[in-house]
């Protein structure tokens, strides 16, 4: 391992030509491959060139080498190997290795669809030089809004931070991501029971660290949308609980769990057990996290 903890297995085409580096895209990935091998094709039809890839492999064989083997991108890719797992400290220390002026946190099971979507990320901030932290509408593979997705651009509130703040719709400059990180006790992987949030906790310090954050549902990049499984539901809610409560959030805690009752109540009685199931998982769990109640251990 290097003294920065990773093995640097690939560093190709990092020069860009001696041009400085105008985007800084850092993904974590483990355990896909097809899903990561569609996210970096659907880079490689990108018009827009100047960008790199920081991909930090959390894999415990050589199927990210063998990837990006075999396809060969014409944009300088990073590839971190690492031995441990979390997705926060991954973000964290792939931060470490961005030279971009604009830094972007996509999973490896994302796409961006729009060929022209990198230029019209530039150019928008290019445009904006007074925002610093631009978010995009999060949409399914098919092009439908993920819930509670907003129909106009403007300014973001610490209320609409809850709902707007998904990692891989954030596109940070340099100024912000270099006072504000990922907390590393939550989201998957994370050693602690909050097994996400993180991206609403980040969205949150970046507002109370005084920066200007954007929505702009004209942009937007795609992701599955699939129902969790009942652990992972729980484990999900746990972590938004905590979030919660960090923040002191007493206001949006009571609107959430009046919100997923009353979803819970309509799924049962429309008897969709496996919507019903997964709802009452991250209410229990959103409720332990907001505690610190977690069944099993002592309070947190």
């Amino acid at each position: 391992m290097s003294r920065r903890g990773a093995d640097v297995v690939s560093d190709s085409k990092l020069a860009l030509e001696g041009r400085k580096i105008r985007f800084s895209l850092v993904l974590a990935t483990v355990d896909r491959t097809v899903e990561l091998e569609k996210f970096l094709l659907s880079l490689e039809a990108q018009t827009y060139r100047n960008f790199e890839v920081i991909l930090i492999d959390q894999n415990p064989d050589e199927r990210i080498k063998e990837v990006l083997s075999r396809f060969s991108f014409s944009f300088p890719v990073r590839h971190l190997k690492v031995r441990w797992k979390g997705l926060s400290r991954a973000r964290n220390f792939g931060l470490r290795y961005a030279k971009g002026e604009i830094v972007a946190f996509p999973d490896d099971d994302c796409v961006y669809n729009d060929p022209y979507f990198l230029s019209k990320i530039s150019d928008f901030l290019e445009k904006r030089s007074d925002i610093d932290l631009l978010i995009v509408r999060a949409t399914d593979l098919g092009g439908r809004d993920f819930p509670l997705q907003r129909k106009t651009p403007g300014k973001v509130s610490p209320w609409q931070m809850w709902h707007l703040s998904i990692s891989w719709v954030l596109f940070a400059l340099r100024r912000v991501t270099e006072k504000v990180f990922f907390d590393e006790h939550l989201g998957v992987g994370s050693e602690t029971p909050w097994g996400a949030g993180e991206d609403t906790d980040f969205g949150l310090r970046v507002l109370k660290a005084g920066f200007s954050v954007w929505y702009e549902p004209t942009l937007s990049v795609a992701h599955p949308n699939k129902l969790p499984g009942a652990e992972k539901a729980r484990r999900y809610g746990r972590g938004n609980g905590y979030v919660l409560r960090k923040h002191g959030a007493w206001m949006k805690f009571v609107w959430i769990m009046a919100r997923r009752g009353v979803a819970l109540l309509f799924y049962m009685l429309m008897g969709k057990w496996e919507e019903t199931t997964w709802r009452w998982e991250a209410l229990k769990g959103t409720i332990e996290g907001f505690t610190g109640l977690v069944r099993g251990k002592r309070r947190i």
